[in-house]
């Protein structure tokens, strides 16, 4: 199915809602299709239609964060030695608060969370079976939306664990 999409007028009134039937019912065939495999290891569709690369993204998170840091110095700062004191081995072994982290964004629909704490769950042991267990949870915590975003998180690892 492709999609053709509306001009900027037409997505006003009830053009706006053929625009979002069409295009969710298009985000529907893509996570299907991604499912069973139809598509490239380091892409996946994203609700707009967008071919995710997420090595690019990756590219891109490092790129805009190089261009922030400076902006905001003391913050970047203080954030990096909050980001390594919280995942410190501690009660819970890195890996774990990774996946946690994972989880974390997969709910709050972050892709950018996404790409950077898949890869540091794999950087840190995480498995495939791993990564879909919190995936699962997070369907069942967060329902639909999870499902879409765990998808995502999915394609990731596995962009990242054959990169490696």
């Amino acid at each position: 199915m492709l999609l053709t999409p509306l001009t900027r007028n037409q997505r006003s009134g009830e053009h706006l809602f053929q625009f979002r039937k069409r295009l969710s019912r298009f985000s529907v065939y893509a996570s299907i299709l991604a499912g069973i495999g139809v598509r490239r290891a380091s892409t996946l569709v994203n609700f707009t239609g967008v071919i995710m690369d997420w090595q690019r993204e990756l590219k891109s998170i490092d790129g805009d964060l190089k261009k922030l840091r400076p902006a905001i110095a003391d913050v970047a700062v203080a954030f990096g030695d909050l980001a390594r004191e919280a995942t410190k081995p501690g009660a819970l072994d890195v890996k774990t608060k990774e996946l946690i982290a994972l989880a974390i964004g997969i709910a709050k629909q972050c892709e950018d969370c996404i790409v950077f704490h898949t890869k540091a769950a794999i950087m840190h042991g995480a498995t495939r079976d791993e990564i879909s267990d919190t995936i699962g949870m997070c369907v069942y915590m967060g329902g639909g939306p999870s499902l879409m975003y765990g998808a995502k998180a999915l394609s990731a690892f596995d962009t990242y664990s054959k990169a490696d």
